[in-house]
């Protein structure tokens, strides 16, 4: 484009008609047209801005000192250049120079603020205008672009928006709950973790009053105490000495601690208030507060069972609302203990309880199970269902229903890797409900029982073998005196009754050393059999012997003494039994046992019946006879060690039903009683098919 420049005099007005007939020149009346060259030469004199005009192909026909100063291009050097060369490459690839120049047609001028690029390299920030040049006949002359550089400005923005990124980020990350107020209490700002402490979502408490938060107890004190605080704002802490909760939107509540922090805004005073949730700092206080106080118990010189149940008014409420406790006994879970909040609801807790474990194959702990195997058990949300696999039937199903079971923890007492008890706790409102983390506390409380416990076990073992090796020496010094000396007197006498020849004192004398002789073998078997049983070191002799014929054994061998009493030893046999694995001598000692107590407490012509049972897994063995029976309260002792019923005190050593007991309960069977005060007395025991050998 070849433009020349129209000279403006100072004095010379705009209203007379120019005499130039130059082309580029367009004349209205009283009214002058400024020519490209006349944009030029105001471009010029602009050293503070980057002016420049472009033609309709968007090459720059004119350049201002200013842009020289901004783009670092001399004149030459960018006349006749496609204006693109000031912009990224990256706006390049998005096509923006063109989409600059569009918007400028569409909506008469554009504002751009974006990055441009120097001659060099280098980049800065640039505020942009784009105007299109237009004829007095409408047509499209070219574009001016007007540029200034806005970069420190820029970076000031930057700067602030980074500032205030980093502070909400830091608000947003915060660990307490942040909640900002305005000075007529109403909340404009809650971070993210605001919900996770209350339950609210943002919008839902924004703009609402900061009291809302708070248990309706506390909100009328509590506008009065921030209205003076708006009066004299200062940061410190709130409610110093007092204990403070926050609402959640469940209506729950919980500890919290609040520190108060005021700002100076241009809408007036605002303050933050920063709140830490207290429940974890106030549940680990109470926690160690409370394992205080189960250590004081659990140490107290008291009846164990009384501790139990201190514990368990420990543990209700502050870890359950019922705590039921469990202890093994002879291989089974026994109820010890049943506490309810409700104290109505103990009764039925109780028969609960009676039966939970009565079936091994409903009970979640069994006694004899290893702790590899086993691990508490965590019911978030109780259902029928699940109860259904607990209860025997619908009255114990009914019953448990009743005390309100709506979460529930099962944990194991285990010592020494054996299951010795189980302690059950149980939650009855739905607001209180068992998780992951209150499994962790209760194994404390749990190993802590079960130390107690097993502390108790040992220690009357310890005392049990005290006791049993002072009876043992008070058998071998009393027990065997009596057949010693017989035997002693009656050697001391042999040599007298030879020399007169007297033959029948001398048979009665023999007989009589040989009894004395065969108590003391027997005692002395038995005292062995005691030690092996108490340590836990018998050992079996595995072999098949015909049911037929370890009964016609046991029957010809008692026979004689049930005869001398007119005593009517029989014996009865399932059709199918056939053959049993086991070790014969130790059997046959268990049924001697057990058929010479009943030829020793039946009266003459009385009746004695043994008996055997095949069943699909085991053999059942019983000797009935119709005796004076055995009262209850002997029937609780009746297979203690030493033990024996004062009348015949005098007719044993008091350790042959132990020693029964313990072979039987080495094969891996178990033995009881069943008897009635003048109806007689019926041994039980059994055998199961399958033994392992220890």
């Amino acid at each position: 484009m070849n433009t020349k420049v129209q000279e403006i005099k100072p004095n010379q007005s705009t209203q007379t008609e120019p005499t130039s007939t130059e082309p580029n020149s367009k004349v209205l009346k009283n009214q002058y047209i400024p020519t490209a060259e006349f944009y030029s030469q105001v471009i010029k004199s602009l050293e503070d801005y980057s002016i420049f005009t472009l033609d309709n192909e968007l090459l720059v026909n004119s350049w201002s000192s200013g842009s020289t100063k901004l783009f670092q291009y001399e004149t030459e050097e960018v006349i006749g250049k496609h204006f693109d060369i000031l912009f990224t490459e990256e706006d390049k690839k998005n096509e923006i120079p063109k989409g600059e120049i569009a918007n400028a047609l569409k909506d008469g001028s554009a504002k751009d603020n974006r990055w441009h690029i120097r001659k060099d390299g280098s980049k800065f920030y640039a505020y942009g205008l784009v105007y299109p040049l237009t004829g007095i006949g409408g047509e499209r002359l070219g574009y001016v672009k007007i540029v200034r550089d806005n970069t420190d400005k820029k970076n000031a923005e930057d700067a602030i928006i980074q500032s205030e990124l980093k502070f909400r980020g830091l608000m947003e990350r915060y660990n307490d709950a942040i909640v900002m107020v305005d000075k007529y209490g109403a909340i404009e700002f809650v971070n993210k973790q605001f919900k996770k402490f209350f339950g609210y979502e943002s919008e839902e408490i924004i703009g609402k009053l900061l009291e809302e938060l708070m248990p309706e107890r506390f909100r009328m004190k509590h506008i009065g105490h921030r209205m003076q605080y708006m009066a004299h704002p200062t940061a410190r802490p709130m409610g110093l000495g007092l204990e403070l909760y926050g609402l959640r939107k469940d209506g729950s509540e919980f500890p919290v601690d609040i520190s108060l922090v005021p700002f100076d805004t241009n809408e007036g005073m605002v303050f933050s208030a920063f709140i830490r949730d207290l429940s974890d700092r106030k549940r680990y206080e109470s926690q160690q507060k409370f394992l205080a106080d189960t250590s004081i118990v659990l140490q107290e010189n008291i009846d164990f069972d009384l501790r139990l149940v201190k514990m368990a008014n420990l543990i209700t409420p502050f870890l359950a609302d019922f705590c039921m406790i469990f202890i093994s006994e002879n291989n089974q879970l026994v109820s010890k203990v049943n506490i309810h909040s409700k104290k109505l609801l103990e009764e039925t807790l109780a028969l609960v309880a009676a039966n939970l474990f009565s079936r091994p194959e409903i009970s979640p702990y069994r006694a004899e199970g290893k702790t590899d195997s086993l691990k508490p058990l965590l019911i978030e949300d109780v259902s029928d269902s699940f109860l259904q696999t607990l209860t025997i039937d619908e009255k114990h199903l009914e019953d448990f229903k009743k005390i309100l079971p709506k979460s529930l923890l099962f944990v194991p007492l285990v010592a020494r890797e054996k299951i010795i008890g189980a302690v059950i706790l149980g939650m009855s409102s739905s607001k209180r409900k068992f998780s992951e983390v209150d499994i962790l506390f209760v194994r404390l409380v749990e190993y802590r029982i079960a130390l107690s416990i097993d502390n108790i076990r040992l220690y009357d073992e310890a005392q049990r073998a005290i006791y049993a090796r002072e009876d043992i020496l008070s058998i071998v010094s009393h027990d065997l005196r009596n057949p010693l000396a017989a035997i002693k007197g009656g050697f001391q006498l042999i040599p007298q009754l030879l020399k007169g020849k007297n033959e029948e004192q001398i048979n009665t004398l023999v007989s009589t050393l040989g009894d004395s002789a065969t108590f003391m073998e027997r005692l002395i078997n038995d005292l062995l059999d005691f030690s092996k049983i108490h340590q836990g070191n018998l050992s079996l002799q595995l072999k098949e012997i015909s049911i037929e014929k370890l009964i016609s054994e046991i029957i010809e061998l008692s026979q004689g003494k049930a005869k001398e009493k007119s005593i009517d030893l029989s014996s009865t046999i399932t059709e199918n039994a056939s053959t049993l694995i086991c070790d014969p001598d130790r059997i046959k000692q268990v049924l001697n046992n057990l058929i010479g107590n009943a030829i020793k407490f039946t009266p003459e012509n009385g009746k004695i019946t043994l008996g055997i049972q095949e069943q699909a897994e085991k053999f059942y063995f019983s000797v009935i006879d119709n005796g004076p029976g055995i009262s209850k309260e002997n029937l609780l002792h009746i297979f203690d060690r030493y033990w024996q019923v004062k009348k015949t005190a005098h007719l044993g050593t008091g350790l042959g039903l132990f020693i029964a007991k313990g072979l039987v309960e080495a094969h891996g069977g178990g033995m009881w009683l069943e008897s009635e005060i003048g109806k007689g007395s019926n041994f039980q025991f059994e055998i199961p098919k399958i033994i392992n050998s220890k």
